[in-house]
């Protein structure tokens, strides 16, 4: 059954009436905005939905988006965590800047949330290799985060290393879907 906030979701949707976002969660929000413009851009549906920000801002947004939209806002609702993590494309440093910054953005509004980084790999290399590498890329994740005010204390890691791909492969290819460092906040996250 859906979350009276879902269902408020939905039926603010139906009426066509505007949803707001408390004045403490308007830069988590913000941040949302613009994950939303960057998924939408390179999608070939056509749009079913518009989002309409406070000064006329408008991010079209296709069905699927949309039912992706509303699953996040009822997990939110639900007080769960969630994980976005990019797949199927490389970051470049800026691009990954940005999604930390909405990590730790959206950590300021869960007050003393416990934060959990699980690096990854590919299949290149050594088991022992990608281990450590795996531990690196955590270290420079966890890194960006202290230095930005997130509080190491706070933060668990675990290096995975190459034994939980996203995609499987041979040993040995490289696959950037399964290079990441995956970063977990909210309840049950970390500690």
């Amino acid at each position: 059954m859906p979350s009276s906030a879902a269902v408020a979701f939905e039926e603010s949707v139906r009426r066509m009436t505007p949803v707001a976002a408390p004045e403490d969660q308007r830069e988590s929000v913000a941040a949302l905005m613009q994950l939303l413009k960057h998924v939408t851009s390179d999608l070939p549906e056509e749009a079913a939905y518009k989002l309409v920000s406070p000064t006329g801002e408008v991010i079209e947004l296709p069905q699927s988006v949309f039912l992706l939209l509303e699953r996040i806002i009822e997990l939110l609702a639900r007080g769960d965590a969630i994980t976005v993590v990019p797949i199927a494309k490389e970051l470049t440093t800026q691009q990954a800047a940005s999604i930390l910054n909405s990590a730790v953005t959206a950590y300021a509004n869960c007050g003393s949330a416990s934060v959990m980084l699980a690096g990854h790999t590919d299949r290149a290399g050594s088991t022992a290799y990608n281990v450590g590498l795996a531990e690196r890329r955590n270290a420079s994740v966890n890194s960006y985060l202290t230095g930005r005010g997130v509080p190491g204390t706070r933060i668990t890691t675990e290096a995975f290393g190459e034994s939980q791909p996203r995609v499987p492969t041979a040993d040995g290819v490289r696959e950037a879907q399964n290079r990441r460092v995956e970063v977990t906040y909210g309840p049950g996250s970390g500690m």
